[in-house]
């Protein structure tokens, strides 16, 4: 039950951030923080759940993506807990961080599949020690350096050990392509600040 419902999260949270977004500039963010969080979550799981016309917007995303990794989800989380609370809990660098794996990550993947590469990377993240072993020694340093992002390694080699996601493989869980188009552009956003010290990635 909770594996086939642990699916829905990601939409769910796309359409918070959207309803976030669209209410930025009006009247309603000026309402009390815990209400209007809790106003905005229960009208995105309505408007994301509930199917018009026997199709839901959760399904419809669903259908271009299936399975969220639980780093596109975290992240997700991270940025929609930093405009609602009005506290980043990732800065530009934790972003940085993030997005350059995911980037490295998400090539290599890529790269391999292709057959660019003679190791078959994926193929790897069924049931192999490896990939879970480099993940858990890379988040410790992030641990050792008090890095928020390892927080969200932690989750995904907690959600591949629960199975919580329709898929056996552990780079499912890791990345995927929204998460590599998402580090793309917040990669060339922080290009852009560098250019321009005074600007920040936005959240």
């Amino acid at each position: 039950m909770i594996k086939e419902l642990f699916v829905y999260i990601a939409p769910v949270l796309i359409t918070a951030l959207c309803l976030d977004l669209a209410i930025s500039r009006t009247s309603i963010r000026e309402h009390g923080r815990y209400i209007r969080c809790a106003a905005m979550l229960i009208a995105s799981m309505v408007i994301s759940l509930v199917p018009v016309g026997g199709l839901s917007l959760s399904q419809l995303i669903l259908s271009f993506n299936p399975v969220f990794s639980i780093g596109s989800i975290s992240l997700l989380m991270a940025i929609l807990a930093g405009r609602v609370t009005g506290r980043r809990l990732l800065e530009d660098k934790d972003l940085l961080l993030l997005s350059t794996w995911n980037i490295c990550l998400a090539l290599f993947l890529y790269l391999s599949y292709l057959n660019f590469i003679d190791i078959d990377l994926y193929y790897m993240g069924y049931g192999s020690a490896i990939p879970v072993t480099l993940t858990s020694l890379f988040t410790v340093v992030l641990i050792i350096f008090r890095s928020p992002v390892s927080w969200i390694f932690i989750s995904c080699i907690a959600a591949y050990d629960l199975r919580l996601l329709p898929s056996g493989n552990f780079f499912d869980y890791i990345v995927d392509v929204p998460l590599f188009a998402a580090s793309l552009v917040i990669v060339s956003v922080y290009i852009v600040k560098s250019l321009n010290p005074k600007q920040a990635i936005p959240q």
